[in-house]
């Protein structure tokens, strides 16, 4: 399984991705699970509505609605999470690009900040490729198997 995490900062604001993957040997192809946090300095104390988010992986987007946040810093607030299914290359390799946007809407310190965008690339579990053959008889009356096969990796 692979996992990691990507940020984007504001301030005392810091929108968190955390993302693990499973993959599908058989349908090549993994399925990616994204949870989204807003992680609030002690200092840093916040008081919004609910809002709609987005996160883009491997260029599909998915919108998330977060819950309202009202704190005086110092928490993690769970925003939301998005699913998705990314097919893999031919060799069963795969990576790609994903982006979150939190949009926080609220005036910070006088200023005005529509939204908090975190990105990185995600790296998934190579899916393992397996030998292929056929085999043939050259003939009814022959003993010998002819036998042609081929191996990915």
């Amino acid at each position: 399984m692979a996992s990691g995490s990507f940020t984007g900062v504001y301030r005392s604001y810091t929108l968190k991705t955390e993302w693990s993957s499973t993959t599908n040997i058989a349908g090549n192809y993994s399925t990616i699970t994204c949870n989204h946090y807003l992680i609030c300095a002690t200092y840093g104390s916040l008081y919004i509505g609910t809002r709609t988010n987005s996160c883009n992986v491997n260029g599909t987007s998915q919108n998330f609605s977060s819950p309202a946040i009202s704190t005086s810093g110092g928490i993690t607030t769970k925003l939301g999470t998005t699913t998705y299914k990314v097919n893999h290359n031919s060799d069963g390799k795969k990576s790609v690009s994903a982006s979150t946007v939190f949009n926080l809407q609220a005036t910070i310190s006088g200023v005005y900040v529509g939204t908090i965008t975190a990105s990185g690339t995600m790296v998934l579990d190579d899916i393992p490729r397996y030998a292929t053959s056929n085999q043939s008889l050259n003939s009814k009356t022959e003993t010998s198997i002819k036998m042609n096969w081929a191996s990915d990796s």
